[in-house]
């Protein structure tokens, strides 16, 4: 695993880029506040800079996005209704998801989307990976986290992400290409490389 501070990254070549989950919540939608966080900039520098045919997101990061969107706006409405299902079938959720979907179609206009697929051998990879961790009281990552970091590696992207918990994959994801401005993960990397 190679590890880059977006602030100071030049590519020898344009190179594609695969966008994780977590840079699209900072940039897409109303939970982070660029006037406030100060985290989401060097990602909307970095991507205002590149041609966009370059940058990739995959079809489980549209399911994620819409997840955590979704599950942010039941808490706060939480009280008005008796279960997600009523308000699912409300028409305040019918509002809420016409935003959810003005952002998928801005995705589609401004982002090249790939489907996931896996093989029997990732999965065994990944339980590999997720009973060694589990020994050791350290699992701190997700099958979606694997599946897109893993997808950024077979396609030979750099992955931009602002997870830290991504260099628990090092020890499956060898070749991946991790850009990010998180100075922890960037500390770490460089501590387990040191």
């Amino acid at each position: 695993m190679q590890c880059y501070d977006i602030r100071d990254f030049k590519p020898i070549n344009e190179g594609k880029y695969l966008i994780d989950t977590n840079i699209l919540l900072f940039l897409y939608s109303e939970l982070y506040d660029p006037t406030k966080d100060r985290r989401l900039v060097p990602y909307q520098e970095f991507i205002n800079k590149k041609n966009l045919e370059n940058f990739y997101i995959t079809t489980l990061n549209l399911s994620e996005y819409e997840n955590v969107l979704r599950r942010r706006k039941f808490n706060e409405v939480i009280d008005n209704y008796e279960n997600f299902k009523e308000f699912r079938e409300s028409q305040e959720y019918s509002e809420f998801y016409k935003e959810i979907v003005s952002y998928f179609e801005l995705f589609s206009q401004q982002f090249n989307v790939i489907n996931i697929s896996f093989s029997q051998e990732i999965l065994k990879e990944y339980l590999y990976l997720s009973e060694e961790y589990i020994q050791k009281g350290q699992i701190s990552f997700d099958f979606n986290d694997y599946l897109i970091a893993k997808t950024a590696e077979v396609y030979n992207f750099y992955f931009i992400t602002d997870d830290k918990d991504i260099l628990y994959l090092y020890k499956l994801i060898k070749n991946l290409k991790v850009i990010t401005s998180n100075r922890t993960l960037l500390k770490l990397y460089k501590l387990y490389n040191t």
